[in-house]
């Protein structure tokens, strides 16, 4: 099975062009809607034992697919979110 990944960014048409290519290379296209669905399908959800087991010590920021499955943009926003909390 062959897999082509496709980056984009903001304004770059990246979906619109991921579209065009898997129809002209009779692919299909596997976009953030399903990868979503087959995350939740097959029953995962976000591990946050590990902050349960040192917060008490250790303050600690949950972020991105271990506060909640989501896109990398989000996972991104997160840690800066988390990092510009921190106190210097």
């Amino acid at each position: 099975m062959a897999v082509v990944t496709i980056s984009r960014q903001s304004g770059s048409k990246g979906d619109e062009i991921a579209a065009l290519l898997a129809k002209k290379l009779n692919h299909e296209l596997i976009d953030d809607e399903k990868i979503h669905f087959i995350v939740s399908a097959v029953g995962y959800r976000s591990n946050t034992q590990l902050v349960e087991e040192i917060n008490d010590d250790i303050p600690a920021t949950v972020i991105g697919d271990a506060s909640r499955p989501g896109t990398i943009f989000e996972a991104i926003r997160d840690g800066f979110d988390a990092a510009a909390g921190l106190r210097v």
